[in-house]
């Protein structure tokens, strides 16, 4: 029994690494919305298309520049995933719409009412045979009764080579990598290449950049949080307990719970948010609570005896948690799930494990709360605290672009920003289009494009069954002068059969397959169910979107936000029923000083929501405000039980383990961490105060 702890330990390390389950942990924002349909749309679209561009510029547009940036693509297309962008029309596209486009374009009526077949004939015959210039004749449309579509502006180039105007010289590439792991190789490979040649004044930017860089920031500034932390606790932990044996126990304890329950939640998941261990091994810093509460009592030496207020304190925490894990927020959900596998297994460690091994109190670190000149009744404290609460209602606001939990990336934003203002003249939004059949994701693309003159919809260049209809009876028509038209060109002069692919009545409504669609270089796929297209408007005009039901913006920041409001609402829910649950324990437990104890919850809640008034509140921080609440609820019942120089001595150790736990996040450059660290290192603050005064 004296080395069950290091047996537990071993056993833990073992099955981590045989299960290989740490390769769930991800640095990806995305790991940390829910598992809906926006969260499907985005994953979907940045396999598709973001993420899948390299973007260069060189600066200058003199033979200099030219030599450097076609020495930078040659070296680029050496490199495996990477593949220089050609901006040329797809041929069997055009070939179709050169064939479809009676049906694709649009009809001059008021022309062709008013159709004079000789007379337009003898106009033709005499610009061909008389004109200067060479002229050509549109052999289906010789009549021009169908206008061409708007023509994109076309790239400027200079000796050839694309350029951005007043800069430099300008350059694409695909991208074909799929993971985190391809997309290192790729970004590495570029860096190797710019770092081996001159290329002074060259900006490059693609947004999987963000992936590799972001990523490599997180991991960066969590092994130092991690490192740091884990010095602070060793040297607390090693000053408080000034006990070798009891020390190397707990570490062991802590590693095992926290890597069991690593274990647990990346079986249960296949991906894990890095956010999330971390939380969790914070979290359990607040278990070393337990531990401190039988030490200081001696109930591991010769007394032997079960803590009640242990025990309540431990299923309060575990229950809050339990609650939140029914929240849809999928990071949220993990760090509760997380949070109360590694308590459970704490606790029953420090409750049932280590009086069997049987721990000498040995005097501990001496430490004496500051005595004040004076005390404040808890009734004050629970009125102040009360009206701080209330009035907050006043001035709380919401920061709901998860986006913002990220690592800030200013170099890549700047770059960003700098390829958006040089390409791009009018801000657009991607739309993502939704239909039952490939037909009807046609005829909706077309219903968009129809909203506005800048609006890019690449499938409103196909036929769907609408026009085909409409325009076959314009075409059957047309056929029915041909003979006159025919006969009226040999009259006149033209070549024999010059006219007889005009106004084709002989074609079929084409019905497309994803595998023609594809091959005409147009992006379609599935979604559950439903067929989805994506093209984009300009911004104006994106609010008009809102009431269509089949069109969603694409906008990440839009998706994230919707998706963040759903989740909010529902963890406001959770969070009142903890609250509800943990006023229920404290009533149960604490009955005639309930008031009391409620202190140690409304205190910490009103100083968090006084912070609240200079930041917005993200879902971070609302969540860490419960974990607080949770947290709490221990401390508030073993005050009101006993009020001892143990007691308070137990809470003060305890509370320096947490801040040393949750408290060094303040330091992180990744908001999720700060926020976390920020608000656990407010409501720390708080109840040592009570701690102090109350």
């Amino acid at each position: 029994m004296k080395y069950a702890n290091f047996f537990i330990l071993l056993f833990s390390i073992l099955l981590f690494f045989s299960l290989g389950n740490y390769t769930h942990i991800s640095t990806s924002l995305l790991s940390v919305l829910p598992q809906s349909k926006n969260k499907e749309i985005i994953q979907k679209f940045e396999s598709l298309q973001s993420g899948k561009i390299l973007m260069i510029a060189v600066k200058g547009l003199d033979d200099s520049a030219l030599e450097k940036i076609q020495r930078l693509e040659e070296e680029f297309e050496k490199i495996d995933h990477l593949q220089a962008k050609i901006f040329i029309p797809n041929e069997a596209l055009e070939k179709h719409r050169d064939r479809y486009q009676f049906f694709i374009q649009q009809l001059n009526r008021e022309k062709l009412d008013h159709l004079d077949i000789k007379n337009e004939l003898a106009v033709l015959y005499e610009n061909l045979t008389q004109s200067f210039f060479p002229n050509t004749i549109n052999r289906y449309d010789p009549f021009d009764l169908y206008s061409q579509p708007p023509r994109t502006a076309a790239i400027k180039l200079r000796n050839n080579h694309p350029i951005i105007e007043e800069y430099g010289y300008l350059s694409y590439f695909d991208i074909s990598s799929q993971d985190l792991e391809q997309h290192t190789k790729v970004y590495n490979d570029i860096n190797h290449v710019l770092a081996e040649g001159d290329y002074k004044n060259t900006t490059l930017f693609s947004p999987i950049f963000y992936y590799v860089e972001n990523s490599q920031a997180i991991k960066s500034d969590i092994n130092k949080i991690v490192l740091f932390a884990s010095i602070i606790l060793l040297t607390l932990y090693f000053l408080i307990l000034r006990n070798l044996r009891m020390l190397l126990n707990v570490m062991s304890t802590l590693t095992s719970s926290a890597l069991l329950a690593i274990i647990s939640i990346t079986s249960l998941y296949s991906e894990v948010s890095i956010f999330v261990i971390i939380f969790g091994i914070s979290i359990s810093t607040i278990s070393i609570d337990y531990m401190f509460h039988y030490y200081f009592h001696d109930l591991y030496g010769e007394t032997k005896r079960f803590n009640r207020e242990v025990l309540f304190g431990f299923l309060t925490t575990l229950g809050a948690f339990l609650i939140m894990s029914f929240t849809d927020f999928i990071m949220i959900k993990q760090i509760s799930i997380f949070s109360a596998i590694s308590l459970t297994i704490a606790y029953l460690h420090f409750a049932f494990l280590y009086p069997k091994i049987g721990f000498s109190s040995k005097k501990s670190l001496a430490i004496k709360l500051i005595a004040m000149p004076f005390k404040i009744s808890y009734k004050i404290v629970f009125t102040l605290s009360s009206l701080v609460i209330f009035a907050s209602y006043f001035w709380l606001t919401f920061d709901l672009n998860v986006q913002n939990l990220d690592y800030d990336n200013r170099t890549l934003k700047q770059k960003e920003h700098f390829f958006k203002t040089a390409l791009s003249k009018e801000e657009t939004v991607t739309v993502l289009i939704e239909a039952d059949s490939l037909d009807q994701l046609i005829i909706r693309s077309k219903e968009i494009k129809s909203l506005t003159k800048n609006a890019y919809m690449p499938l409103s260049g196909l036929v769907d069954s609408n026009s085909f209809q409409e325009n076959m009876s314009v075409l059957k028509k047309l056929s029915q002068e041909k003979k006159s038209m025919i006969f009226e060109a040999d009259a006149i002069g033209f070549r024999k059969g010059f006219f007889d692919e005009a106004y084709p009545e002989n074609l079929k409504l084409p019905h497309y397959t994803m595998t023609e669609i594809e091959a005409y270089g147009l992006k379609v796929f599935r979604m559950g169910g439903a067929f989805c297209t994506y093209g984009s408007i300009d911004k104006k005009t994106a609010p008009l979107l809102s009431v269509i039901p089949y069109v969603k913006s694409l906008s990440v920041k839009k998706l994230f936000e919707h998706t963040m409001e759903e989740s909010l609402d529902q963890l406001i829910l959770l969070g009142i029923l903890v609250i509800l649950f943990i006023l229920g324990m404290l009533l149960l437990v604490t009955r005639k000083k309930v008031i009391q104890a409620v202190t140690f919850l409304l205190f910490p809640l009103a100083v968090i929501l006084f912070y609240a008034y200079f930041v917005p509140l993200n879902i971070l921080h609302i969540f860490m405000i419960f974990v607080i609440l949770s947290i709490s609820i221990d401390y508030a019942i073993y005050t009101v039980k006993s009020n001892d120089s143990q007691t308070k001595k137990a809470i003060t150790f305890s509370l320096m383990s947490t801040f040393a736990g949750f408290g060094v996040l303040v330091f992180s450059q990744i908001n999720a961490l700060f926020s976390m660290g920020i608000i656990a290192t407010l409501g720390i603050a708080a109840i040592f105060l009570l701690l102090i005064f109350l």
